[in-house]
């Protein structure tokens, strides 16, 4: 009962959670590069990137809500920057990748929450508070333009390793940034059709690249592994977009 209780909170108090989610997708996808990812994975804790961002992490959180809360620096920065640092340095000594990532995106989203929970207590909302259009758009770009690639480049890394794919570099990640971000304009539109035209259109044009190249096992594992990260990342940009669609209605 008392979780669903702090849910039912959480899911009043867009307002709060919007903000500290932006703040979050654009520390750790948008404005981290792959140098300080690598620098964090070689050293751990004694990588001063690691330092760096974890306090831009810290006060991004304060600045997204500070325009509610002025005066809640003193204790946001400290609980947010220490947080994502201990969660940053020890995520490495999980060997399985995927795994790290998801519970360290996990351990983040878990303190962002405990912070809502926190500035709640002031307000107690009897509805839901809706966050500004701006918020709201900006998170879905974010989700589908940097945050999705990231996710499922993690965990489709084994089997894009074991294909030894030869299409031209990053080109699935801007495929990917488009379609999502196509998506999520069809549905914020109205025009939620136009995705089956975009899913049939991906298909035409992926069908005779595939069927050519390898023997027929090696065809059926890249057919499989179009499939997989097409679905995921259509079924990311759907979600994301009816989300948004929610919030501004």
């Amino acid at each position: 009962m008392w979780l669903l209780d702090q849910g039912s909170i959480l899911l009043s108090r867009w307002d709060l959670l919007l903000p500290l989610l932006v703040s979050h997708l654009l520390i750790d996808f948008a404005w981290q590069s792959n140098r300080w990812v690598a620098a964090k994975r070689a050293r751990r804790f004694a990588a001063w990137p690691l330092y760096v961002h974890g306090l831009g992490a810290g006060l991004l959180a304060w600045l997204a809500v500070s325009s509610h809360h002025l005066d809640t620096w003193r204790w946001i920065v400290p609980l947010v920057t220490t947080t994502h640092i201990l969660i940053d340095g020890l995520k490495d000594r999980i060997r399985n990748e995927s795994r790290a990532f998801l519970l360290d995106q996990a351990m983040h989203l878990i303190v962002l929450a405990v912070v809502v929970l926190i500035l709640n207590g002031a307000t107690h909302p009897n509805a839901m508070v809706r966050p500004h259009p701006a918020w709201v758009i900006l998170f879905a770009f974010l989700v589908v333009w940097s945050a999705a690639g990231t996710m499922l480049g993690v965990l489709t890394r084994t089997w894009h390793e074991a294909l030894q794919d030869d299409g031209l570099a990053s080109a699935g990640l801007w495929i990917g940034r488009l379609e999502r971000l196509l998506i999520v304009v069809f549905v914020l539109a109205g025009t939620m059709e136009s995705v089956g035209w975009l899913v049939a259109a991906k298909s035409i044009l992926r069908f005779p690249t595939r069927i050519g190249n390898g023997d027929r096992d090696d065809r059926h594992k890249r057919t499989e592994y179009v499939l997989v990260g097409t679905m995921a990342s259509f079924a990311i940009a759907l979600l994301t977009g009816l989300l948004a669609r929610y919030l501004l209605d």
